[in-house]
């Protein structure tokens, strides 16, 4: 299967890269080569084969998956999913059932965490922990509402040239800059567990977040470019963006690949 073309011409989605092995470290081993040749243009969610993992094993590697700043798995197959199974899935992994499907609305899933991650920064600046280092987090706290908004911007019906470049700019900068204040955040925290495990469980949905970002902008990029809106980059310190209305998006159907290691 020739999915790097795929992946590098826009015509796929996700990635489904099948796990037959029940051994974490060829699970790793696979989800990082995918997303080392996919990059941000494609989500991957890593396929488990139920049949050769139990109950607790599939939570574990759906957990590892999660932490590796992956935004799903998918499972294979159906017919081994039994009632306990299906049981601790929905009671861990899949407790939340407001579930928004990453490829199909990329902006406001990458909305959806970055307010995730938002409300987490904001309890630990609540917490008055003399150990935390403030500085860092009010930083992340700024450049978290900053995607945020320029996300919403995004997803309004009609951009300029200007406005679009300046707002896909705006969150993938930002967003980058999160992650490097994170690193910063976490080696301050290094010496008290309890602050370790906070920033080790912030970090993994800071990973998250950019790599969502990271993916809706690029796709939301490549949606501006078939409506004609030409990146063009935004003058310094230039007014505040303006808005006129482009022509209607065209629809591309999408297609998810199956991969066989």
């Amino acid at each position: 299967q020739d999915w790097e073309t795929w992946v590098r011409k826009g015509w796929v989605e996700t990635l489904n890269p099948m796990a037959y092995s029940n051994s974490a470290h060829s699970l790793v081993g696979l989800v990082d080569y995918v997303h080392q040749v996919g990059g941000d243009k494609v989500l991957v969610y890593p396929g488990l084969s139920l049949l050769k993992l139990n109950a607790v094993e599939l939570v574990d590697k759906m957990e590892m998956i999660r932490d590796k700043g992956l935004l799903g798995t998918a499972l294979f197959a159906y017919a081994h999913f039994g009632p306990d199974t299906q049981y601790l899935v929905q009671s861990g992994p899949y407790l939340e059932k407001n579930v928004i499907s990453p490829h199909r609305k990329p902006l406001l899933a990458s909305r959806q965490l970055t307010k995730e991650v938002l409300a987490m920064v904001n309890n630990l600046l609540k917490a008055k922990d003399q150990d935390t280092n403030y500085e860092v987090l009010y930083e992340i706290q700024h450049k978290l509402v900053a995607v945020d908004e320029a996300l919403n911007a995004l997803s309004k019906p009609s951009l300029s040239r200007t406005d679009a470049h300046y707002y896909l700019e705006v969150a993938r900068n930002d967003a980058l800059g999160i992650e490097r204040l994170m690193e910063s955040w976490r080696q301050a925290t290094e010496a008290d567990s309890v602050e370790a495990y906070r920033a080790n469980y912030l970090n993994d949905n800071v990973a998250k977040m950019v790599r969502m970002v990271n993916y809706a902008t690029y796709k939301q990029q490549l949606e501006f470019d078939r409506q004609g809106l030409s990146m063009q980059p935004a003058l310094p310190n230039s007014p505040s963006p303006t808005s006129t209305n482009p022509p209607p998006p065209t629809a591309v159907p999408k297609v998810s690949v199956l991969l066989k290691p």
